[in-house]
């Protein structure tokens, strides 16, 4: 057996109003033919389910949550070797969400419908018509009705269940690695922490307590498919460490004199050290033709790329 599960539209968005069928839920699952005898064998079709909104209203509840109640159409087959049953219903359904930042999101709806008309036929009729009806009895039941349904959803986000990892989609629907977001955003804090500006210490003491902990999560997380994000991690963490030796150096003369030790040529040096209090600014301009990326490679600072 394989299934089919489709979902057109989002049906906890926040609108004033639902739109017959701005939402509706396909589902259908198929056998394949597979049994010992042509007796256990199942129909191609097992079950057959759409359900869509035609009106509704969503709202939001004080823990970020949302609630949704409207009116839902639903169109139910389902078929064994043993029964047959279909119907076509309308009723009131209700549903809530949990909110979308946690670990885990519950989603869960109810409905109560009354059913227009359904049918009902099962091979077990056609003993019961031979023995106790006739030929001319039918084998089937129709007329109207009413069914309840439970809906019950927990998603759980791919990163949190591959201990750090995610997935992105690559070119040509390739699937492929990536660091998750949570711990993307660990490594940025951590990192952040690290490279205090307002830490007396050398540039060349950060760069040792870096090393460790970029050595030890670029060991766990290597084999993340994401080549452009580690050379943007790259470049953000440079840029720290240029603002970090700027601030250092604190006054224009100080940074003057440094500058043209390093072998920036006078032009550079006075201009950088004419916004000598603009070190973030200046940290992502011409510093960059003094303070290379060779010159942190001498420091000591891995690179993520």
């Amino acid at each position: 057996m394989f299934t089919i599960d489709y979902a057109y539209g989002r049906l906890f968005d926040k609108r004033d109003a639902f739109k017959p069928f701005d939402f509706f839920r396909f589902n259908a699952a198929f056998n394949l033919g597979i049994g010992k005898t042509e007796e256990y064998k199942q129909p191609p079709i097992g079950q057959f389910r759409i359900y869509g909104i035609l009106y509704g209203h969503t709202s939001s509840t004080g823990n970020d949550g949302r609630f949704l109640w409207g009116i839902f159409n639903h169109y139910d087959y389902l078929e064994n070797n043993v029964y047959q049953v279909g119907g076509v219903s309308v009723g009131l359904g209700a549903g809530y969400r949990t909110a979308q930042n946690k670990d885990i999101q519950f989603i869960g709806l109810v409905h109560g419908a009354a059913l227009l008309m359904g049918g009902a036929n099962s091979d077990y009729s056609e003993f019961y018509k031979v023995e106790f009806l006739g030929d001319t009895a039918r084998t089937y039941n129709m007329g109207p009705g009413a069914h309840a349904k439970l809906e019950a959803i927990l998603r759980f986000p791919l990163g949190s269940l591959f201990l750090g990892y995610s997935f992105w989609v690559g070119p040509k629907g390739m699937i492929k690695r990536k660091v998750a977001d949570k711990a993307m955003t660990r490594f940025k804090h951590r990192i952040r922490q690290l490279t205090r500006r307002n830490r007396s210490q050398s540039l060349s003491d950060i760069i040792s307590r870096l090393r460790s902990y970029m050595l030890g999560w670029k060991g766990y997380f290597g084999r993340a498919q994401t080549p452009g994000i580690w050379r943007r991690l790259d470049q953000w963490l440079r840029h720290r460490l240029r603002a970090i030796q700027l601030k250092q150096w604190k006054r224009g003369k100080t940074q003057y004199r440094e500058l043209l030790a390093l072998g920036a040529s006078a032009h550079v040096a006075r201009q950088i050290a004419a916004n000598s209090r603009c070190w973030w600014r200046n940290s992502a301009k011409l510093l960059n033709s003094v303070l290379t990326i060779s010159y942190f490679d001498g420091l000591g600072l891995p690179r993520l790329s």
